[in-house]
C-alpha cells in the first residue's frame, strides 16, 4: 500500500505538469506551426471538452478494475500524446496528441482516490 501511495503522491503533480505546460508555450507552438486563432481555440477546447468524457468513461472502469489498475493505466496512456506532442509535424498531430493528453489530467484525479484516506 505504501508503494502506490507514493507512486499516486509522485505521478500526480508529473501528469499535471505535462497537461498544463503547454498553456505558457502555446504562443512558440503558434509561430512553430504558424497556427491561427481558432486553431489555437480549438487546441485548447480539446483539451479541456475531452476531460468530460473520458469523465464518464474512466468511472465505471475505476469500478469494475479497481482505481489503482485503472490509474496505472491511465499514465501509461496519457505518457503516449505527450511523446506525440513533442513529435508532432502539424496542426492535425498536435491537436490529436493535446486530446488524447487529456488522459493525464483524470489520471491526477482518479489517483487521488486511492491516496486520500
Amino acid at each position: 500500500m505504501a508503494v502506490a501511495v507514493d507512486v499516486a503522491v509522485d505521478a500526480a503533480p508529473a501528469a499535471r505538469a505535462a497537461w498544463f505546460s503547454l498553456a505558457p508555450l502555446m504562443p512558440v507552438i503558434k509561430n512553430e506551426f504558424g497556427l491561427s486563432k481558432d486553431q489555437i481555440a480549438n487546441i485548447n477546447i480539446a483539451a479541456v471538452g475531452i476531460t468530460i468524457l473520458v469523465r464518464l468513461i474512466v468511472g465505471p472502469l475505476a469500478d469494475k478494475y479497481g482505481p489503482r489498475r485503472t490509474y496505472v493505466a491511465l499514465l501509461v496512456l496519457g505518457a503516449l500524446p505527450v511523446v506525440g506532442i513533442s513529435l508532432a509535424q502539424g496542426y492535425e498531430s498536435f491537436l490529436l496528441c493535446r486530446l488524447l493528453s487529456s488522459l493525464l489530467v483524470f489520471s491526477a484525479v482518479e489517483g487521488c482516490t486511492f491516496i486520500t484516506p
